[in-house]
């Protein structure tokens, strides 16, 4: 049996509420050369049932059910086991569209320069309620200034050169969080990397998931460590600190970040009324404050000043 042409990589910790979504994104995909390697790490609901029940169904599923490790080592331990060409990631509880693969796909298979792509998403919430489009392939010509201020890349979105990867080691263990950050700025000294123009998934903002948990630490520390071994200093591994958030500031920076894709995504009527419920909670935030006043101007004029920040 010859080996495929993608291998999608999806770790799954207690996602039985949306992991269905997120298979039937990918064994619905318009482009079917792929293996799908579905790890679950050491969920407590049903996760582990749903994934056997698939399996039986599509002999393109590997089920991998194991201890808790964590997403890292998880994704390190399916790049491993990858046999396509090309490694695909996505999400558990998130939704790829029925052309992602293929388009993505395509596009490498014309433009050997790149190693690493992403692509524009829209962002829903538990309910798969609409939250905003976050269009950062607008950045396309920024990537490698832009990465040492946020992230503009969609971790479920990665499509990989499996070699490439290789090459890397993979993702860095070191990172329990900001992992593809991490791996996204060691790639684009080795390879060009790219976000394709079109909205091809929907990245799920929960308020229980990872990229809502508040683990700035890691994505600081993933950016200082890039700057070290670009002045050939040894990198910094100290542990990062850690303080356990009560439910109270959980729901904060939930709140505080839904503003955010609501202000990058123009939502700017649902953006100013969430700010002004914040500052009736918690006072004025400068930053907050900035943005509600840049959202009163005209839309080519917030263009401008959003590719200038």
């Amino acid at each position: 049996m010859s080996e495929p042409e993608i291998s999608v990589i999806m770790p799954a910790y207690n996602e039985e509420n949306h992991i269905k979504e997120s298979i039937e994104s990918i064994i619905n995909q318009t482009f079917d050369d792929f293996e799908f390697i579905i790890i679950n790490d050491g969920s407590t609901d049903s996760s582990q049932m749903i994934i056997e029940k698939y399996a039986s169904q599509d002999s393109r599923i590997i089920s991998i059910n194991q201890e808790n490790i964590g997403l890292t080592l998880s994704l390190n331990k399916g790049i491993r086991m990858a046999g396509g060409k090309y490694v695909a990631r996505q999400d558990a509880g998130d939704i790829s569209f029925p052309e992602r693969l293929e388009k993505q796909y395509k596009f490498m298979q014309t433009n050997k320069k790149y190693g690493l792509i992403g692509t524009d998403c829209e962002i829903i919430d538990d309910n798969n309620k609409f939250i905003a489009h976050k269009r950062y392939s607008v950045y396309n010509t920024q990537l490698q200034t832009k990465l040492l201020r946020i992230n503009p890349f969609s971790h479920g979105t990665l499509f990989c050169r499996r070699d490439i990867l290789l090459e890397l080691r993979g993702y860095n263990s070191f990172y329990k969080y900001a992992q593809d950050l991490e791996l996204i700025l060691r790639a684009k000294d080795v390879t060009d990397i790219f976000i394709l123009p079109e909205i091809l998934y929907k990245w799920r903002y929960s308020k229980d998931g990872i990229s809502s948990m508040g683990n700035t630490g890691y994505g600081e520390r993933a950016r200082e460590n890039y700057l070290r071994r670009k002045k050939k200093l040894p990198e910094n591994y100290l542990p990062i600190l850690q303080s356990k958030l009560s439910e109270r500031q959980k729901k904060n920076q939930y709140l505080l970040r839904l503003s955010l894709y609501y202000f990058s995504g123009y939502r700017f009527k649902q953006f100013r009324n969430l700010v002004i419920t914040l500052f009736a909670k918690y006072g004025l935030k400068v930053d907050l404050l900035l943005l509600y006043m840049i959202s009163l101007l005209p839309r080519r004029l917030i263009d401008f000043i959003r590719r200038r920040i």
